[in-house]
């Protein structure tokens, strides 16, 4: 085994097994032994793989060179420190620390202050700007006590998935969207499939509110021909059931029968014999003796109500078309469950 000095290496000087390149830095002398490729250290200190490092690497501490292996081109470090906090390994543990040396997870970011953003992942062809970012923020009482996750751009989405298929997004105009990629026309939650109110069996389930109008008819027995001089209608219904207020106003001739009806409802009647909870006001009608309110009624399924008449003295009959005169002016509410 021979010594070479740096200064005695010339182009094409070669090296044989066991042959050291000394370095004297100092009256120190260090050298590298070219087979391992491990840098030490003959007179310094109590260890003899102690190199003082910060004498080269600004600030950085001694780092113990038996940590430091290299395999085909391959720098495996057993730990690292960079910059105190800023990169931090824990080869004990396998964890990661950026921001703080005493990482708990496999990855662990801190910030040293309240707020901002502490981590941003992109992946897009301009360079990463439809990316995705966290950030932490004063809640106004306790500091950082607010995470947002934020898909930065303007068309940004965020999607939920379990599975490997979506369960549940956030459009980027900011609609909620549970069970479905399609958006409504203004702000608002969708939930495809319904909301289980105060349990999960089938009673419980709301999968359906919406509100529209209707176009209230008058009908007897055989039907008159009619002209209309209103017809007006909202309905609001709530899973299966309808709130259906209406006025329906006008004029006919012939037809003939026992019983009159207010038809067109926004929806068939599902039940039988589910009756209107809101009564009914009248006019250009003539009862008949012992007969002082009026009322909407359903016998059987479809899409129209019978008006009844009711008194104290006399059972309560249909409303035959007669009663009315010619003309008809009806304002009421019917409640009932659609089919």
């Amino acid at each position: 085994m021979s010594n070479k000095r740096i200064s005695q290496l010339t182009d094409g000087t070669s090296f044989q097994a066991g042959d050291e390149a000394v370095v004297n830095r100092s009256g120190t002398n260090y050298k590298v032994d070219p087979t391992v490729g491990v840098v030490q250290q003959t007179d310094i200190g109590t260890d003899p793989n102690q190199v003082p490092l910060n004498q080269y690497l600004g600030s950085m501490a001694y780092q113990d060179l038996d940590a430091v292996s290299i395999t085909g081109g391959t720098v495996v470090v057993d730990g690292l420190t960079v910059d105190t906090d800023t990169l931090y390994v824990d080869a004990t543990n396998n964890l990661v620390g950026i921001g703080t040396t005493s990482p708990s997870s496999k990855l662990h970011v801190a910030r040293k202050d309240a707020s901002g953003a502490y981590a941003y992942f992109g992946a897009s062809s301009d360079g990463g700007a439809r990316g995705l970012q966290f950030t932490s923020s004063d809640s106004g009482i306790f500091l950082g006590a607010i995470h947002t996750i934020d898909a930065t751009s303007a068309s940004g989405q965020l999607a939920f998935a379990t599975g490997g298929s979506e369960a549940m997004r956030i459009d980027s105009s900011q609609n909620l969207l549970v069970g479905t990629t399609t958006s409504p026309s203004d702000t608002g939650t969708v939930v495809a499939d319904g909301i289980y109110l105060g349990g999960t069996g089938a009673a419980n389930l709301l999968d359906d509110y919406e509100t529209g109008t209707w176009t209230p008819t008058f009908g007897a027995q055989t039907n008159p021909t009619v002209t209309y001089t209103t017809q007006t209608g909202t309905y609001t219904k709530t899973g299966g059931l309808v709130v259906a207020p209406f006025r329906v106003t006008g004029t006919y001739t012939g037809g003939s029968g026992s019983f009159t009806t207010v038809g067109g409802l926004p929806f068939n009647i599902g039940v039988s014999g589910s009756a209107s909870s809101g009564g009914l006001f009248w006019g250009d009608m003539a009862l008949g003796a012992g007969y002082y309110s009026v009322t909407l009624y359903n016998t059987a399924t479809g899409s129209s109500y019978f008006i009844g008449k009711s008194g104290v003295s006399v059972s309560s009959a249909n409303v035959p078309l007669s009663d009315f005169g010619g003309a008809f002016s009806l304002t009421g509410v019917l409640i009932y469950r659609a089919s």
